[in-house]
C-alpha cells in the first residue's frame, strides 16, 4: 500500500526510477542522466522500444508497424538530428489511400472522391441528410455517433464513418466520445464536394501531410538505441526483463519492487522519485471504463520487386480481414534482406489464440492476393505479433474520467505520469519524446508541486 506525506520543497531529486523502456520512458533517463541524476529504468520485455521496437521477419529487420517521424517541434526535430546525424533522413511526402467499396481513394478522404463512389440514390440520400442534419441531427453531441451525423448526416455516417471506426477500433459507435472524431477525422465540407470544390484540411494534426517527414535509416528503433546507448555512457541503469510489481511512496523515498523475469528473484530498492510511462488507470478510483485496443501484426517478407503503389493502405471495407497495409521499402531498407521487401498488416482477430490469428492470418494473405495487393504472390517468411495494448480508446465520457484520474495521481508527491500509455492519449514518437522532456524538467525543478504536475497531465485533455 502506497503511504502519503509532507515533503521539502527544497529536497533534489538525486535518484530516479523510470518506468517501461518505449520512447517516453528511455527520452526522460536521457534528460536525468544528463542532469546527473542516477538513474534506473525497469523494463519488463527483453527489448526496449515498446511500440517502437524492431523485430526480425526472416532475412529482413523492420519496425513494428509504420510511425509518424514528423514534427512541428523543433526541439525535437534538433534532439533527432543531434541522435541520429546523417541517419536521419528526409522521405517523400506520404500519399496513404483508404480501400473503401473495393477502389483505392485518397486518405485522408477528400470528400469529393467519396461520394463519387456511392452509387445515386445513395448520394442523393446523403445531400439530403446533410442539409437536413442541423434540424434533425442530434441536439447535444456526446458520442462519436453524433458527432459524424452532426457533421456529414445520417447517411455518411452510416455507410462510411460507423463501419470505418467500429472495424478499427471494435467499439461501437455511440460508445465512444465525440472527442475521437474532433482528433481524428479532418474537418471537410460536404457542401463544397458536391459544389465541386473539395480540399481535405490539411492543417488538421492527423492529416499525413501536417508536416515534413523523416524515417532513421535503420528504423525507429535506432533512436531507442541511440538514446539507451547515451543513458549507459552517463552510468545510468537499464534493466530488462524487470517487471515492476509495485511502489510506495513516503515522506523520505520512493520504494520500488520488482522481479527478475529471468530468476524469479524479487528485489526492492528506493529512489527519490519515480517517473512512470506505463499504464496506470487500474489503480485509480473510478477510470475502470478507459480501455486499450489491441492489434495483431503479420509481417510478410516478399520479393523486392512486388511493392504497393502507395506506402500506406487502409481499409474500410467490413468484408475484408484487415485494418491497414504497410510498405516498409517507402520507409527503411537498410536492414531488409537483400532483393526482400517487408509488408506489414494489421488486424483485429477477436480473439489472441495463435490458432485464431493464424486463421486470420491466412484469410489476409488470400485477400491480398485477390486484391492485387500481394501480385507475384511468393512469400519467403511471415510472421504474427500481437500487442494488447496499443491505443487508448476514448470511450465517451473519458475526459472526466481522465481529470478524476490525473487529480489523484497528482496528489502523489514522489510520482510523474508520462507518455502515452500513462496519459492515455494519441501521440506520436515526438509527443513522446516531448512529454518524456516536459515530465523531466517538471521533476528537476518542481517535483512536488501537484498543480504544475496537475496543468502538465491535462494538457492531453479534451
Amino acid at each position: 500500500m502506497e503511504t502519503m506525506g509532507k515533503l521539502s520543497q527544497n529536497q533534489p531529486i538525486r535518484s530516479c526510477a523510470v518506468f517501461g523502456g518505449g520512447v517516453a520512458g528511455l527520452a526522460a533517463a536521457e534528460r536525468l542522466t544528463a542532469a546527473g541524476v542516477k538513474v534506473t529504468l525497469f523494463e519488463r520485455e527483453t527489448f526496449l522500444g515498446g511500440l517502437c521496437r524492431r523485430v526480425q521477419v526472416g532475412e529482413s529487420y523492420v519496425d513494428l508497424g509504420p510511425h509518424n517521424v514528423r514534427t512541428g517541434s523543433a526541439e525535437v526535430l534538433a534532439y533527432w538530428k543531434d541522435l541520429l546525424g546523417d541517419h536521419l533522413e528526409s522521405r517523400p511526402v506520404l500519399k496513404p489511400k483508404i480501400l473503401f467499396l473495393g477502389r483505392l481513394l485518397s486518405y485522408p478522404i477528400e470528400t469529393k472522391e467519396l461520394l463519387s463512389q456511392l452509387p445515386f440514390a445513395v448520394l442523393m440520400r446523403a445531400g439530403v441528410d446533410y442539409f437536413a442534419r442541423y434540424l434533425r441531427g442530434p441536439k447535444q453531441i456526446e458520442s462519436y455517433r453524433d458527432w459524424v451525423v452532426k457533421n456529414y448526416g445520417k447517411t455518411l455516417a452510416k455507410v462510411f464513418f460507423e463501419p470505418l471506426t467500429e472495424k478499427i477500433w471494435c467499439f461501437p459507435a455511440e460508445k465512444l466520445d465525440a472527442n475521437f472524431g474532433k482528433k481524428r477525422i479532418p474537418k471537410i465540407s460536404v457542401l463544397r464536394a458536391l459544389l465541386g470544390l473539395a480540399r481535405s484540411d490539411r492543417s488538421h494534426p492527423e492529416h499525413p501531410l501536417f508536416a515534413d517527414i523523416y524515417y532513421p535509416r535503420e528504423g525507429v528503433y535506432e533512436i531507442c538505441q541511440k538514446i539507451a546507448e547515451r543513458v549507459i555512457s552517463r552510468g545510468g541503469r537499464i534493466l530488462t526483463q524487470s517487471e515492476v510489481c509495485n511502489y510506495s511512496l513516503s515522506d523520505s523515498n520512493a520504494t520500488v519492487h520488482w522481479v527478475d523475469r529471468t530468476s524469479g528473484e524479487k528485489m526492492t530498492e528506493t529512489f527519490d522519485y519515480i517517473l512512470s510511462s506505463i499504464p496506470h488507470n487500474p489503480g485509480a478510483k473510478g477510470t475502470e471504463e478507459l480501455v486499450y485496443r489491441g492489434t495483431a501484426f503479420l509481417f510478410l517478407e516478399i520479393p523486392a520487386s512486388d511493392r504497393l503503389s502507395v506506402p500506406l493502405i487502409y481499409c474500410a471495407d467490413r468484408d475484408l480481414p484487415f485494418n491497414r497495409v504497410t510498405d516498409f521499402s517507402y520507409f527503411s531498407t537498410a536492414i531488409i534482406g537483400k532483393e526482400r521487401n517487408v509488408i506489414c498488416i494489421e488486424y483485429n482477430p477477436g480473439s489472441t489464440d495463435d490458432v485464431t490469428l493464424e486463421k486470420y492470418a491466412d484469410q489476409i494473405v488470400e485477400s491480398l492476393k485477390v486484391l492485387g495487393l500481394l501480385k507475384l504472390g511468393r512469400i519467403f517468411a511471415r510472421r504474427i505479433d500481437f500487442e494488447a495494448v496499443v491505443y487508448p480508446v476514448y470511450v465517451r465520457g473519458y475526459g472526466g474520467l481522465l481529470a478524476q484520474m490525473f487529480a489523484e495521481f497528482a496528489q502523489k508527491e514522489r510520482l510523474l505520469l508520462l507518455g502515452r500509455q500513462a496519459l492515455y492519449q494519441h501521440i506520436n514518437i515526438d509527443g513522446a519524446i516531448e512529454s518524456g522532456f516536459r515530465a523531466v524538467e517538471l521533476a528537476l525543478t518542481a517535483p512536488f508541486d501537484a498543480q504544475r504536475k496537475l496543468d502538465l497531465y491535462r494538457k492531453g485533455l479534451p
